[in-house]
């Protein structure tokens, strides 16, 4: 496994029990399955996700220490956090999602999570079992001040797990801090094990526990009969699959580019609404670059899974160029990232067309994106850890 912050010290390499009272009505043992992971990381704010095999209700402790030690027991840490909607502390769950606020920028921060099992809930009676807790892991909240830092970005995973595997294993994990998953990280949705055993597992092995996971949704992603559940598992600080956000010198900017051929199609069934919905992101986009924070970027990078050119004669990607690229070339962006083409491709600024970078990757290449305040440094590698590309992207003035 690989440590992303090599200083953390884990209180136990198993899940712990730290109080017990009753007996599981689960025939297994109840532990957390799946997670932490962490989303929508800001600079003053985390949710921390995570699955129990049993329902529970649950909370995270954290607190900032320079040591990092583990927190000694249950209730040592500076700080707690439960998750409550409309009045309600969320329980009997088996899906467990904490927000985390009031977090200065750019600091580390210690958690450790926790779930107390519920053996039975009735109206004015709850039998509580024992409470299970993870290791300690540790993140750092994002700062528009960092002067430089690396991200990573893939996509076109396709359930392979063995590939991801590889990719991530061979992939250098100094100064990251955020990985994007560029879209079709499965072929289709259906079941929630699909989104465990094809990617996020293994996710949660390397980084997912410290460096946040960003999903980008793909075509793929719009298949299957729980397509419409998936934001319940990769919930966005904007509740929609596009929206903005800063890190350092850079603004980033993600948009969904939603179904790849027309929502007409026979194999929709009728059931898609995507060039209704990319016309909307068009006009949310003009906004966005209107901002104060599009303005005081050095960078602008921008993530969505349909390349607009190179990718044929698809209508997604038609209509996406149509929608957003006056847009993108008026703005003056300096970066757009994508995948779907299962093949490495660098499209430089062209007149009259992009003028902008364009570099897809996805299915057996990875891109990395080291950052500073006066450059944006490309490299793009096979599964192999073989470089195919590398490109340099110079700050400019708006």
């Amino acid at each position: 496994m690989l440590s992303i912050r090599h200083k953390v010290r884990f209180l136990t390499t198993a899940v712990l029990m730290v109080s017990s009272c009753g007996v599981s009505t689960q025939d297994q043992e109840p532990s957390i399955v799946h997670g932490p992971y962490l989303q929508q990381l800001t600079d003053s704010s985390v949710m921390v996700v995570w699955h129990t095999n049993v329902e529970a209700t649950s909370w995270v402790e954290y607190g900032t220490r320079s040591d990092l030690e583990s927190f000694p027991v249950q209730g040592s840490a500076a700080h707690t956090a439960r998750n409550s909607r409309h009045g309600l502390i969320d329980a009997y769950t088996k899906l467990h999602q904490v927000v985390i606020t009031g977090l200065e920028p750019g600091q580390e921060y210690r958690y450790r999570i926790f779930s107390k099992l519920m053996l039975d809930f009735k109206r004015y009676k709850v039998k509580y079992g024992e409470t299970i807790a993870s290791e300690v892991f540790s993140f750092t909240t994002l700062d528009n001040d960092k002067g430089s830092f690396s991200f990573a970005v893939l996509g076109d995973i396709h359930g392979n797990k063995t590939r991801l595997e590889s990719m991530l294993s061979q992939f250098s994990w100094e100064h990251v801090d955020l990985v994007f998953f560029n879209g079709d990280l499965l072929d289709y949705y259906d079941d929630e094990s699909q989104i465990m055993d094809g990617f996020l597992d293994v996710s949660v092995r390397h980084f997912a526990k410290e460096v946040p996971l960003i999903l980008v949704r793909g075509n793929h992603e719009t298949l299957g009969k729980s397509a419409r559940k998936w934001i319940e598992h990769f919930p966005t600080s904007s509740g929609r699959f596009y929206y903005s956000f800063d890190h350092g010198p850079v603004h980033f900017i993600i948009l969904d580019s939603g179904v790849e051929v027309a929502d007409s199609h026979r194999l929709l069934w009728g059931l898609a609404d995507s060039d209704r919905y990319r016309a909307e992101q068009a006009e949310w986009l003009r906004h966005d670059i209107a901002s104060e924070a599009f303005a005081d970027a050095a960078f602008t990078i921008v993530l969505f899974h349909i390349p607009i050119f190179g990718a044929g004669g698809a209508h997604g990607a038609i209509h996406a160029r149509e929608m957003w690229n006056d847009i993108l070339n008026d703005a003056g962006v300096d970066l757009v990232l994508n995948a779907h083409l299962h093949r490495f491709l660098h499209r430089e600024p062209t007149g009259g067309e992009n003028l902008y970078h364009a570099v897809v990757s996805g299915a057996n290449t990875l891109a990395r994106v080291d950052v500073s305040a006066e450059s944006l440094s490309v490299a793009v590698t096979e599964a192999d850890g073989k470089v195919v590309d590398r490109l340099s992207i110079l700050a400019q003035r708006r």
